[in-house]
């Protein structure tokens, strides 16, 4: 396999099925991109293609900058841990 073919495996597979990621509506509402992820992940389990780790790159943060006045409050952590437990119950 050539370098570039896991890419170009991924591409055709973003391609060939994102309106099937898209159709329905999200379970949640912020963590929108952590589901996209988990639709992508079943489509992959589906086809047998392998699994999206390997097909999918995370980057993490070098550096985070505050921005006084965020409307982000303690209890949204909390919320979001609950989303990401809707997400696994719906495409475990």
């Amino acid at each position: 396999m050539s370098k570039y073919g896991r890419t170009q495996t991924f591409c055709h597979i973003i391609n060939s099925d994102l309106k099937k990621v898209f159709s329905t509506l999200f379970v949640v509402k912020w963590i929108f991109d952590v589901e996209i992820l988990a639709r992508f992940g079943v489509i992959f389990q589906n086809k047998g293609v392998g699994s999206l780790e390997n097909y999918a790159l995370e980057y993490p943060l070098k550096e985070w900058i505050h921005i006084d006045g965020s409307k982000v409050k303690a209890l949204d952590f909390l919320l979001r841990v609950i989303e990401l437990f809707k997400i696994y119950l719906t495409y475990k």
